[in-house]
C-alpha cells in the first residue's frame, strides 16, 4: 500500500508545536510527531516554513543618534543571537544532511537488495524456460501414450463391469450370510439367557442344598446330644436300681423293712 503523502499545512504546524515546546523543529522531531512522511518532502517543507517563519524585510527611516546608538546595539545582540541561531540551524542542517544520508545509503543498500533480487529472479526465469521446455517435450511424451492408455483404459472398464457384476453377487451373498448370522446371534443370545436362568436356579437350589446340610448336620449333633442324655438316664437308673436291690436285700436280712419296688424304667431303655 503506498504511503500517504503529508501537505505543507501539517508540517507547519507540527514544526510550530514542536517549537512551542522549546525543542528544535528538526527532519527527525516533525517525522516522530506526524508518524508518516518522507524525509526529503519534510525536509524541503521545513525550509520553506523557516522561509516564511522569519521572513528578512528591510526598512528605510531616519532615527535619532542616541536611538541609533540603541539600535546598533540591539542589533549587534540581534546578530549575536541571529548567529547562534544560524550555527543552531546549521548544526541541526549537518543532521538532516546526515539523515538524508543515511536515508541514502538504505536506499543504495535497498537497490542492491532488488538488484541480487531481479539476477535472482533472471536466472529462475532462465530455469524455468528450460523446465518448460523439458516439460513441453514430457507432454508430447505423454499424448503419446495417451492412446496406449485409452485402450488400457476401455479394457480395464470391461474388466470392471464383470468384477462389478461378481461383486454384486459376492454382496447378496454377504447378505445373505449376515442374516444367518443375526438369526444365529438371536439362538445364541436366547441359550444364553436360558443358561443364566439355569445358573441362577441351580445357585437357589445350592443355597438350599447348604441350608439342607447345615439343618441336617444341627439335628445330628442334637441327636447325638438326646442320646447321651438317654445313655446318662439309662447308667443312673441301674445304678439306682442296683442300690435299691442292695438296700432291699440288707433290708430282708436283717428284717427291718418290706423291699422297696425298683424305679420304673424309662421309655426306649
Amino acid at each position: 500500500m503506498p504511503r500517504q503523502g503529508i501537505s505543507y499545512e501539517q508540517v507547519a504546524a507540527a514544526a510550530q508545536t514542536i517549537l512551542a515546546e522549546k525543542r528544535q523543529p528538526t527532519i527527525r522531531a516533525v517525522r516522530e510527531l506526524l508518524q508518516t512522511g518522507s524525509v526529503s518532502t519534510i525536509q524541503n517543507y521545513l525550509r520553506r516554513w523557516r522561509e516564511e517563519f522569519q521572513p528578512l524585510q528591510p526598512v528605510s527611516f531616519e532615527i535619532p543618534p542616541s536611538l541609533a546608538r540603541e539600535i546598533q546595539k540591539e542589533l549587534a545582540r540581534v546578530a549575536s543571537v541571529a548567529r547562534e541561531d544560524i550555527a543552531q540551524r546549521l548544526t541541526q542542517t549537518q543532521k538532516e544532511c546526515e539523515t538524508l544520508s543515511d536515508a541514502h545509503e538504505k536506499i543504495e543498500e535497498k537497490n542492491e537488495r532488488l538488484q541480487a533480487a531481479l539476477e535472482t529472479l533472471r536466472a529462475e526465469r532462465d530455469n524455468l524456460v528450460g523446465r518448460a521446455e523439458e516439460r513441453a517435450a514430457h507432454i508430447a511424451e505423454l499424448e503419446s501414450n495417451l492412446h496406449e492408455a485409452q485402450s488400457a483404459l476401455t479394457a480395464a472398464q470391461v474388466e470392471a463391469a464383470h468384477v462389478l457384476s461378481s461383486a454384486r453377487e459376492q454382496n447378496e451373498r454377504f447378505e445373505s450370510l449376515r442374516a444367518e448370522l443375526d438369526d444365529v446371534r438371536k439362538e445364541l443370545s436366547e441359550e444364553r439367557r436360558t443358561r443364566n436362568d439355569a445358573e441362577r436356579r441351580l445357585e437357589g437350589l445350592s443355597a438350599k442344598h447348604q441350608a439342607a446340610t447345615e439343618r441336617l448336620a444341627e439335628t445330628q449333633l442334637q441327636a447325638q446330644r438326646v442320646l447321651r442324655e438317654r445313655d446318662e438316664a439309662r447308667e443312673m437308673i441301674e445304678r439306682q436300681r442296683i442300690d435299691a436291690a442292695k438296700k432291699s436285700a440288707r433290708l430282708k436280712r436283717i428284717g427291718l423293712s418290706k423291699p422297696r419296688r425298683a424305679p420304673d424304667v424309662l421309655p426306649g431303655s
